[in-house]
């Protein structure tokens, strides 16, 4: 293994555990949810999981910024610094830092619908209790699915920008995991600033669940991952 797969291995593994982070945090909270009230119970759900999702997002962005600084670094040591500079949220004096509030709105939003909004749509009057215990653990997974994806992509999205501003960048490697699915496996691969917006841009959009990520390319790279 190369040292720049090493790298990028290493940076996959730790977007990954933020991403275990996030879900370990929000499983407890779903407990809020009374499936016989869900109208009733909502909103005080969606003010503890915001905060969650928010953490989730800064940190991504955090590790995102610092594993560029670095791989950027070890390909051009002599290179001036971009000046790259996102806050720690889990840092001594960033306790305050919270995401714009467009994303904080999309937060709500996207945790509602997936949440609450779709156990209520697929409740049925005759319901047993095994069937309700069911039907709120399906609703768990397809909330923190968009928890994922909004925690990963604000990496992605994060990577794309610093690409794109980046002179010594040439693009982007969008990179899979080994049980990644069919969709994410055919977006695999490289994406280069000469090419249309419109792809470079898809290729940073991930999916509900999604935990692919991207890494600059200054030089050759696999696209490859042991995650």
């Amino acid at each position: 293994m190369s040292w720049q797969q090493a790298l990028v291995d290493n940076y996959h593994a730790d977007q990954r555990a933020i991403a275990r982070r996030v879900v370990s945090e929000l499983a407890p909270l779903w407990n809020l949810l009374d499936p016989h009230d869900l109208k009733g119970t909502t909103a005080q759900w969606l003010k503890a999981v915001r905060p969650v999702i928010e953490r989730g997002i800064l940190l991504s962005q955090y590790v995102a910024g610092e594993f560029y600084q670095r791989y950027r670094t070890a390909h051009h040591p002599e290179a001036e610094p971009l000046g790259i500079d996102f806050p720690d949220p889990l840092g001594v004096f960033t306790d305050q830092v919270i995401p714009d509030r467009d994303t904080r709105l999309r937060i709500m939003v996207a945790q509602k619908v997936t949440g609450p909004v779709w156990v209520a749509k697929h409740s049925l009057p005759d319901m047993t209790p095994d069937d309700i215990n069911e039907l709120m653990y399906k609703g768990f997974s397809k909330s923190t699915g968009s928890a994922i994806r909004m925690v990963m992509n604000s990496a992605r999205h994060t990577m794309a920008l610093l690409v794109e501003s980046d002179p010594l960048a040439k693009g982007y490697a969008r990179i899979a995991g080994q049980t990644a699915c069919g969709d994410c496996k055919a977006k695999e691969g490289v994406y280069l600033k000469t090419d249309s917006d419109r792809k470079f841009d898809w290729g940073s959009v991930g999916h509900d669940f999604c935990r692919c990520v991207i890494v600059p390319i200054f030089g050759e790279i696999s696209t490859e991952s042991d995650n």
